[in-house]
């Protein structure tokens, strides 16, 4: 998997260059404590630590599906229809379903892969 198309989105991050859990949360049509159990970690801890390494790093995901679709959709309402549309890749589920289920890696590697031309 080629992760050199991971750009920094300015809509996600604070003004100091880190991801914002809020932002991401917002951009997703999630809420935080939602996010929180997506990333494994409780939502406290989450807003007590979302500067730290281990939780930038699990907001990545996020940030490279949203990288990806807003190339390919063109807008953050593009990658929010995307997000809401079932999609038969995932017995049709919506993405946003997928990621509720823990599953953003997964969501953002095959966005990549399918952004590239090998989407299995």
């Amino acid at each position: 998997m080629d992760q050199t198309s991971h750009q920094p989105l300015e809509q996600l991050r604070t003004n100091d260059g880190k991801l914002d859990p809020q932002l991401v949360a917002e951009m997703f049509d999630l809420e935080v404590d939602e996010l929180a159990g997506n990333l494994g970690i409780a939502e406290q801890a989450l807003s007590q630590n979302q500067e730290s390494a281990d939780v930038q790093s699990r907001l990545q995901d996020f940030e490279r599906i949203a990288n990806n679709l807003l190339v390919v959709t063109g807008s953050i309402d593009g990658l929010k229809s995307w997000l809401h549309s079932p999609n038969e890749r995932f017995d049709d589920h919506t993405p946003l379903e997928v990621l509720k289920l823990g599953k953003a890696k997964l969501l953002a590697d095959w966005v990549d892969d399918a952004r590239l031309g090998s989407p299995d």
